[in-house]
């Protein structure tokens, strides 16, 4: 019964060790893995930070990006996305768009969106080469 325990106290420190070796050779993590763990990424239409838009600055800049913008290998990319517009109080259905880009039917559709309608970009996926992640909706009212 003696040697079972201490074969398995063993086992347990040759474990432990093994697992502390696996992370870093100082057990810290990066600088970048701190960063990317205290920030929460963000989506937003082009360059607008603000959510109140014209529709002429939407299709200026047609592409949805992830802020705020990290190195490699945490440099994040938009890979697809729902667009829901509401219209007069009503909801249109959803649209996909693949990537980062507004497709070509949406930009149509935001072309003749009357003031004070509503876009929301939802479902919002993207990744980067250390991981994948499904970001915030946003919401944009188009205005003037």
């Amino acid at each position: 019964m003696e040697k079972l325990f201490l074969t398995l106290v063993f086992s347990g420190l040759l474990l432990a060790s093994f697992a502390q070796s696996n992370t870093s050779n100082s057990g810290q993590p990066t600088q970048q893995e701190v960063q990317m763990n205290n920030v929460n990424p963000q989506c937003q239409l082009g360059d607008l930070t603000e959510h109140k838009v014209t529709k002429e600055q939407i299709l200026e800049q047609p592409f949805l990006k992830v802020v705020p913008e990290m190195e490699e290998p945490y440099k994040m990319e938009i890979t697809s996305f729902r667009v829901v517009f509401v219209i007069g109080g009503f909801e249109d259905p959803s649209m996909l768009c693949q990537g980062n880009q507004l497709s070509e039917k949406v930009k149509e559709k935001i072309a003749k969106l009357p003031v004070g309608s509503l876009m929301y970009f939802e479902d919002i996926n993207a990744k980067s080469k250390a991981c994948t992640r499904k970001l915030d909706e946003v919401t944009y009212r188009i205005v003037e």
